[in-house]
């Protein structure tokens, strides 16, 4: 087994090995889980901690096919009432070879520190990690990109145009109307003709 990276807890190992994680506290009362093993393995513990010795060892089997993952978290009381110098320290070993061991501080703030810890397969270090980051990454970015294009507006129609109103004819006077009109007026003036006296 070997540490994979400095800036998180990755690790390689040979599929089949076995490997031990030893946890203490120092200056806290000894608060800390294990979650299950991501392929399915079972933890074997080897030692539960007490009052006295606040040591917990637990082993598992590196998978032959798949890497191994587990978060641990340390439990600290409040800031408030934290020793100083309280701390966990964490040692894991494998194949011969031992990491640690490496302090687990207290948070800044809140009581919990669960950080991960991954086991690769020879083959699947640090180098293809980052890769399929950076593939990822590099998609994420594609994708952005290929977002689909803003609809384009329609333009608006244009307003048809307003129909010019069709000036009102003039009624045409016939002359012959006007004539008879005339006549008919004169002949009301007039009367009709007296008879002739005897």
């Amino acid at each position: 087994m070997k540490r994979l990276s400095n800036n998180r807890d990755l690790f390689e190992a040979q599929g089949g090995e076995q490997i031990t994680v030893t946890v203490e506290a120092s200056k806290v009362p000894y608060q800390t889980t294990f979650s299950a093993l991501e392929s399915g393995g079972a933890w074997t513990q080897v030692q539960n901690p007490t009052l006295q010795r606040p040591v917990e060892v637990r082993r598992f089997t590196m998978p032959t096919t798949s890497r191994e993952f587990s978060v641990i978290s340390y439990g600290f009381p409040p800031v408030a009432v934290t020793d100083p110098a309280a701390k966990y320290t964490i040692m894991i070993s494998g194949g011969g070879t031992t990491d640690g061991p490496n302090d687990v501080l207290p948070p800044p703030s809140g009581t919990i520190v669960n950080p991960p810890y991954e086991f690769r397969l020879p083959g699947a270090g640090v180098e293809s990690m980052v890769a399929g980051e950076v593939r990822t990454a590099a998609k994420k970015k594609t994708a952005k990109k290929k977002a689909a294009p803003k609809k384009k507006v329609a333009p608006k129609k244009k307003a048809a145009p307003k129909k010019k109103a069709v000036p009102k004819r003039k009624t045409a006077v016939k002359k012959g109307v006007v004539k008879k009109a005339a006549a008919k007026k004169s002949a009301i003036k007039k009367g009709p003709k007296r008879g002739g006296q005897k």
